[in-house]
């Protein structure tokens, strides 16, 4: 039976090897996400009824 000092250099080794394949696979996944949709921004029509109502209870002065 091998003394566990001896096993050290064994465990670092093992240690790297799995936070290289955990990062190597987190890239991963990163990388075959699909980005979410993107909305299309008009200027005329960005603002719907409820954030004009909001516009108007922060500043009524204005209308």
């Amino acid at each position: 039976m091998k003394k566990s000092v001896d096993l050290v250099p064994a465990r670092v080794v093992f240690l790297a090897a799995v936070h290289v394949i955990a990062l190597v696979y987190w890239i991963y996944r990163l990388a075959s996400d699909r980005p979410p949709q993107r909305k299309k921004f008009s200027v005329e029509g960005n603002f719907d009824s409820s954030s004009i109502g909001m516009f108007r209870f922060f500043f009524p002065n204005l209308f």
